[in-house]
């Protein structure tokens, strides 16, 4: 049994160690988050709302006569030829077995009557092939804004993350008084969570605005004369083209708070107390 005890704490006190080793290297990450990336995102964010040629069209009619030109015609779907392919090769082999079975006059009609069916599913997949529709092009401005603006929104969430646990893991143990430092983190944590929740927001905002233009593309396909649909759809992308810009200025925003915020605060949030457990890093 005191073997088994040893055993036990040696295993333990190893993995003690490999714990405080990955301590040490998210803090350091975390560190590094804070005092180098933080500052190096507020440039870069605001160098993507300023100067970017996605950000730069200040008339969203441009972008909007583009889509409109990008309208046309296509063939039509095999799919609706395929159906009907399907169909005439299911009535001629009506025809061809009741001519088999039957033989007398009435047979004879009856088949005849099946014969002019397929002759008319034929005509009709002849037409099918034949039918074009309108191609509703994804808005091309948009999609390059959302490309930009996505891959900065993650890189914002795992940068957040980053410095949550580390925070999470200065945190001094619980005890009466002397807990300023201790609020101070608190509302740090908020902070970088609220940023994160945004984050997760901007990424379903884009998600929702695919579903609900490929929603209204439908309708413009299926009542072409109705113009309210087409207005609609355009009005949707200026919402998402102006929402886009106002992310990107968001994003350095945010980015400026949390530095500025963790900058001003510095020695508290790594050192919360001024006695008990404290944190080394600097």
């Amino acid at each position: 049994m005191n073997k088994l005890d040893k055993q036990e704490t040696k295993t333990a006190k190893a993995l003690k160690e490999k714990v405080n080793s990955l301590r040490n290297e998210l803090s350091l990450a975390a560190v590094r988050a804070v005092r180098l990336q933080f500052p190096a995102k507020i440039l870069s964010t605001h160098e993507l709302f300023m100067n970017a040629p996605a950000f730069q069209k200040q008339d969203f009619a441009e972008i909007k006569a583009a889509v409109i030109a990008g309208r046309g015609k296509t063939a039509a779907t095999p799919a609706d030829g395929g159906d009907a392919k399907e169909d005439v090769a299911d009535m001629d082999r009506g025809a061809r077995k009741r001519k088999r079975v039957d033989g007398d006059a009435g047979a004879g009609a009856r088949a005849g009557t099946t014969v002019a069916a397929v002759n008319e599913a034929t005509a009709q997949l002849s037409r099918a092939e034949t039918v074009s529709s309108e191609l509703i092009p994804t808005n091309q401005a948009i999609v390059q804004m959302m490309d930009l603006v996505k891959k900065e929104v993650i890189e914002l969430i795992e940068l957040c993350s980053t410095v949550k646990i580390w925070i999470q893991l200065n945190v001094p143990r619980i005890e009466d008084g002397n807990n300023s430092g201790v609020a101070i983190q608190g509302q740090t944590l908020d902070e970088l969570s609220r940023a994160e929740d945004n984050s997760f927001s901007v990424l379903e905002s884009m998600t929702k605005y695919f579903v609900t233009r490929g929603k209204i593309a439908s309708k413009v396909l299926k009542y072409p004369s109705l113009e309210d649909y087409q207005i609609t759809m355009d009005e949707l992308d200026e919402k998402e083209w102006m929402h886009l810009r106002l992310m990107a200025s968001d994003l350095r925003d945010s980015y400026a708070v949390l530095y500025d915020m963790i900058d001003k605060n510095w020695e508290k949030i790594v050192k919360p107390r001024t006695q008990g457990l404290m944190s080394t890093m600097y």
